[in-house]
């Protein structure tokens, strides 16, 4: 499948590429994902296993966060 700008992406985020998707730093990912605000998968066992994120997630996460502007 060809990606399109207007195709979501697939797959799951590093914690990396999800924080460059929400515009915040990579340890406020963390912290996020380990306050059970932002919801995570750990690939494997121990405190530095990678940890991944989908797409969907991230969208909900915005969406539950997001303030619209009142004039």
């Amino acid at each position: 499948m060809i990606s399109t700008p207007t195709s979501q992406p697939r797959g799951l985020f590093t914690a990396t590429k999800a924080a460059e998707y929400l515009g915040v730093a990579v340890s406020t990912v963390r912290a996020w994902a380990y306050l059970g605000k932002l919801p995570f998968v750990k690939l494997g066992e121990g405190k530095h296993a990678p940890l991944r994120f989908r797409h969907e997630d991230l969208e909900a996460f915005i969406d539950a966060h997001w303030f619209p502007i009142r004039i």
